[in-house]
């Protein structure tokens, strides 16, 4: 009698019950030896728990291009974990390519994270492309994250 395959739903709810890294790994190798690719069952549903232990930005790109359709939350969660692991670079790129794709836009939490490797590269400019790019959005009045991390950028010394 053979066993049954787990849904991608239990998969991806065993990957967003990951807390270690270890468990990231089991997780990752429970799937790869079911023959199943674990970057297509996490394409849609990065868990928060990867973004905070810092694998999303070592594997955010193969996440990426293994993508079929990368959608703001993914494009997202990548971003976002860049910019915590301490390569604000590596997020404008990703951002850059999303532009590029023209398959997504960027939402608010995404904008905060680009703002915030903006300020911390000091990079004026850029940051005075996403300021008129969030503002074309409208999300300069709905968002007072978008909002806070604005004011941060234009405070830093930019010399």
């Amino acid at each position: 009698m053979a066993l049954a395959l787990p849904s991608t739903e239990a998969l991806k709810h065993i990957l967003l019950t990951c807390k270690k890294q270890k468990d990231i790994t089991h997780a990752h190798a429970y799937m790869l030896n079911l023959g199943l690719d674990p970057y297509t069952v996490m394409e849609n549903c990065i868990p928060s728990s990867l973004i905070q232990l810092g694998s999303l930005a070592q594997n955010g790109h193969q996440v990426w291009n293994r993508s079929m359709l990368p959608d703001a939350n993914l494009c997202g969660s990548i971003i976002v974990s860049h910019v915590n692991a301490g390569e604000p670079q590596h997020a404008l790129t990703l951002y850059q390519c999303m532009l590029r794709s023209g398959s997504v836009c960027p939402d608010g939490r995404t904008f905060v994270a680009l703002l915030n490797s903006c300020a911390k590269l000091k990079h004026l400019e850029e940051g005075m492309g996403l300021h008129s790019h969030v503002d074309k959005l409208g999300l300069l009045r709905t968002d007072i994250f978008i909002g806070s991390a604005l004011v941060d950028m234009f405070c830093r010394k930019w010399t």
